[in-house]
């Protein structure tokens, strides 16, 4: 007994929270001089009851609702809530491993490695799994060999017994009516309904799927009303839901994996060895789960005392027998007296007066409208014009009907649940609370962002036209205020940049490498003769200040015979007015510069512009100064003109307007 005890003592240990002293897990006995501290490990809430229970993992899709409690009973379960996935009501997650996922939430986590990115109402620190309800094994299966199949659009009802494969067609429906029903696979096609009228156990030794808006839930006309635990399926195989399918039961799936596809339907308990919820599919607690399989009662039930009730059946088909009993007695409805197969009896036919003309007790689902009633269809299901608590179907009585994703019970926005009965997303086309757009898609570059955001620089998400968005609008970041990359040339003046006019072309008072127009910058800026201000000549050297030739040092331009071309008079005239005034526009560097006074002298042993029409003969390059207004080539020649031109004519000493 004292080994029993320590080893519970230890295994709590595993997954308690830490303490200052842990019980020793070896046979010794404690040390007398210390007493050691209980191991704590955090209770189980008082109301646990597991909708969601599995061996190993539990995963609850994009957007999906669970109304229920969700647990892992595995040493190493864990419970995932994907993005924008919930829990409502207040549930519990218990599991080793619980992961809620950005946008997502849930109630109250107990568990032994919790991660939360999105909401937790509360988390609880240290919890021993072993110590959740288990997943019970499956009820032997005795499966037959007679096939039933229902053809599409089919409607047929079926007797307690052994089967081999039962597959439904699309859109067909097959009633089961009341018992135990072993069978070796259940197949739904599309659309396709399965529909006990009483409590009923399917035990199924291989598969279940179910394909596209099939339904598993009670039929419409059941004489008493059901709940999901009136109709379980105990599963050897997997169980496969298909999209916006509904099913309305118990299901244990022990040895398998229990998934729906998305915007599926679950209203009951599902316990498995793996769960897998679909994207926007709405799981709805009803009823605690049983670890021992039901018992039912016999089939065709009439709830006449004075019947024999039989399920008589020729193997595919099947159809009620309900013999009355000659020596039971005649009942009279009516008569102020209770007898066999009455609930009341006022003395009266008529309806409410709280015994109605049926000798029924008032209630939702007995078929008769019944005072505070919208409606009653004299059934327990949903999405057929009348719910099950007698209103009509609309969004907003607070009953989950086909087609909607949540209904809380009335038509307000902003509540986790919307006026439209979905659940709000962005890219639903409605704008919910949190949203600044919502245009029915979650595409970028449409005018409302993926994340329904109205697209702008600045808001950390690179939309159409920007090159980047690092979630603000400064500049010198990386990522300019424009959410353009900064560059030379975007035609704007980011960190390092003088100026910025759009364009990377030169002479345009911003250099392409975006530096303001100036001497030395590299570039030839409008003005400027010689960028840098290097001049191949020593005695017209360039300005470092304005980048242009100064020919100030220079006294004489040569303009004998031929070379007296200065003034565009062809040359024929020698030195003229012509060629003092290109020697004053090259002085004074104004094109429209005129020569008032000047001399014509003999060419001296000193510096001087060489004849434009003769190349070689010492002088050195200076190119033509349009500028200036003089289309000719100017050289010059950096000592003796005298000497490479001989004595010819030269302009001397002009006096320039300026």
């Amino acid at each position: 007994m004292r080994s029993r005890e320590q080893l519970a003592t230890c295994r709590a240990g595993l997954f308690a929270l830490a303490t200052l002293s842990l019980i020793s897990c070896t046979g010794s006995p404690p040390s007398t001089r210390a007493t050691a501290q209980p191991v704590i490990s955090a209770p189980l809430p008082s109301n646990l009851n597991l909708t969601l229970n599995a061996t190993t993992t539990v995963t609850i899709g994009l957007f999906a609702q669970v109304f229920g409690d969700v647990g892992s009973a595995g040493l190493d379960g864990s419970v995932v809530f994907d993005v924008n996935s919930s829990q409502g009501g207040g549930g519990n997650v218990l599991a080793n491993t619980v992961r809620v996922r950005a946008s997502a939430s849930v109630g109250h986590i107990f568990g032994n490695d919790i991660t939360v990115a999105g909401v937790a109402a509360q988390q609880t620190l240290g919890l021993d799994p072993t110590a959740l309800p288990f997943v019970p094994g499956l009820l032997a299966t005795a499966p037959g060999t007679t096939n039933v199949a229902v053809a599409a659009t089919q409607t047929k009802q079926l007797c307690p017994g052994q089967y081999g494969v039962i597959s439904l067609g699309p859109n067909s429906t097959l009633n089961l009516n009341g018992g135990v029903y072993h069978l070796s696979r259940l197949i739904l096609a599309d659309g396709a309904k399965l529909q006990p009228s009483e409590p009923v156990v399917l035990v199924v030794s291989g598969d279940v799927t179910a394909g596209t808006g099939a339904i598993i839930a009670p039929y419409p006309q059941v004489v008493n009303p059901m709940s999901a635990g009136d109709i379980r399926l105990e599963v050897g195989g997997n169980v496969a839901i298909g999209d916006g399918s509904q099913v309305h039961a118990h299901l244990l799936v022990p040895d398998g994996e229990l998934a729906t596809g998305t915007a599926a339907s679950l209203t009951g308990a599902a316990w498995a060895q793996s769960i897998a919820i679909g994207a926007q599919s709405v799981v709805t607690g009803e009823g605690a789960f049983s670890a021992q399989t039901p018992s039912v009662p016999p089939p065709c039930n009439d709830n006449n005392a004075c019947t024999v009730d039989q399920c008589v059946s020729n193997g595919a088909t099947a159809f009620c027998r309900n013999t009355p009993v000659e020596s039971c007695g005649g009942s009279q409805c009516g008569n102020a007296i209770v007898e066999p197969g009455e609930e009341c009896d006022d003395g009266n036919v008529i309806d409410g007066d709280g015994c109605n003309a049926n000798c029924t007790v008032p209630r939702c689902g007995n078929g008769i409208l019944d005072p505070g009633e919208q409606c009653d269809d004299g059934n327990f299901i949903n999405g057929d014009g009348c719910d099950v608590n007698c209103t009509v179907t609309r969004c907003g009585n607070g009953i989950l009907d086909p087609g909607e994703q949540c209904d809380d019970g009335n038509l307000f926005d902003g509540d986790g649940c919307s006026s439209r009965c979905t659940i709000p997303r962005c890219g639903d086309g409605f704008v919910d609370p949190g949203e600044q757009c919502d245009d029915g898609n979650v595409f970028d570059g449409d005018g409302c962002s993926s994340r329904c955001t109205i697209p702008r620089c600045g808001d950390g998400f690179v939309d159409l036209g920007e090159q980047c968005d690092d979630g603000n609008v400064f500049d010198g970041d990386g990522c300019s205020s424009h959410c353009t990359i900064p560059r030379c040339g975007d035609g704007f003046v980011d960190p390092g940049e003088e100026c910025d006019d759009g364009n990377v072309i030169d002479g345009d008072g911003c250099s392409s490498h975006c530096t303001l127009a100036r001497c030395g910058n590299g570039v030839l800026d409008p003005g400027e003769e010689a960028d840098p201000p290097v001049s191949p000549s020593q005695v017209v050297p360039v300005s470092d200040q304005t980048c242009r030739f100064d020919f100030s040092a220079i006294s004489q331009l040569y303009c004998a015979g031929s070379c007296g071309t200065w003034g565009g008079s062809g040359g024929d005239g020698g030195c003229g007015q012509g060629d003092a005034d290109a020697f004053c526009k090259l002085k004074t560097g104004n094109p429209n510069s005129r020569a008032m006074s000047f001399g014509i002298e003999v060419a001296r042993a000193a510096p001087g512009i060489c004849c434009p029409t003769v190349t070689g003969l010492g002088c050195t390059e200076l190119g033509v100064f349009a500028d200036r207004g003089v289309v000719e080539r100017v050289s010059v020649h950096e000592t003796n003109l005298l000497g490479t031109h001989g004595p010819g004519s030269v302009i001397t000493n002009p006096v320039c307007t300026p």
